[in-house]
């Protein structure tokens, strides 16, 4: 049991944070594995975070030494399947994204793609950065429970962001 876990899902999609780390995040079906995680890379900041009352909507500061602050907003659209983190930021702060995988599906961790794609816009934004992380139908998940369809994520940067050219490397938990 962590504590100071939280939860943002509506009937499409399901994230588990703790601050402004994303811990899991699990789309449709329900049962699909949890490929994602997003970390701070630094811990020596001031994190402040709340849910605004009555919403599925919660706020993080990151505080830094002159008390600079980012302002981080974290919600599931309303159409469904996106995640969406709205950042405001004083000075610059660094997030991971991990593809990982339980400890025992390593071997089949050579069947996840992971794609940069050219998306040049993305509703009307100008997108940073587009990556398509997919798992094959057949790959298994939760014991011996092979995905029938396989599924596919979509991680897409907007604003200011600067990207890493690198993903990091799968990894088990």
């Amino acid at each position: 049991m962590i504590t100071g876990v939280h939860a943002i899902g509506n009937e499409a999609l399901c994230v588990y944070g703790k601050g402004v780390d994303v811990l899991q995040f699990f789309g449709l079906p329900y049962s699909s594995p949890s490929l994602l995680d997003m970390q701070l890379t630094h811990n020596d900041y001031r994190i402040e975070s709340t849910r605004i009352p009555q919403t599925a909507v919660w706020e993080h500061r990151i505080i830094g030494d002159s008390d600079q602050e980012v302002q981080l907003t974290d919600f599931i659209s309303n159409a469904g399947y996106s995640f969406v983190r709205r950042i405001v930021s004083q000075f610059p702060v660094r997030f991971r994204i991990n593809i990982c995988t339980e400890y025992c599906y390593i071997p089949y961790a050579q069947d996840i793609t992971i794609q940069a794609e050219d998306l040049p816009t993305y509703g009307n934004r100008e997108v940073s950065s587009s990556y398509r992380v997919s798992i094959p139908s057949g790959v298994p998940f939760y014991g011996t429970y092979s995905s029938p369809q396989g599924h596919e994520y979509q991680i897409i940067t907007t604003g200011a962001i600067k990207p890493s050219n690198r993903i990091q490397a799968i990894r088990g938990n």
